[in-house]
């Protein structure tokens, strides 16, 4: 869970630091607002974080257990 916490700390600072970035010096007019981009940024990142979480884990021992099948790392 540490490095959960420590990830989603690092892209929420990210994400903060762009933001902060866009509000003082945009480079163009906005043609979505803010309000309506953001959350689904949030979204993406929450989901990629959670994707991330339990998808490298399934596809590590799936590969394991493929490599044993065909009589690897013996």
């Amino acid at each position: 869970m540490e490095n959960f916490t420590l990830r989603m700390g690092a892209a929420l600072g990210i994400f903060a630091a762009m933001a902060l970035w866009e509000f003082v010096a945009p480079r163009r007019a906005l043609s979505v607002g803010r309000l309506r981009r953001w959350p689904g940024n949030l979204g993406i990142l929450v989901l990629d974080a959670l994707l991330v979480r339990f998808l490298i884990p399934v596809a590590a021992a799936g590969t394991a257990m493929i490599a044993a099948q065909r009589g690897g790392g013996s």
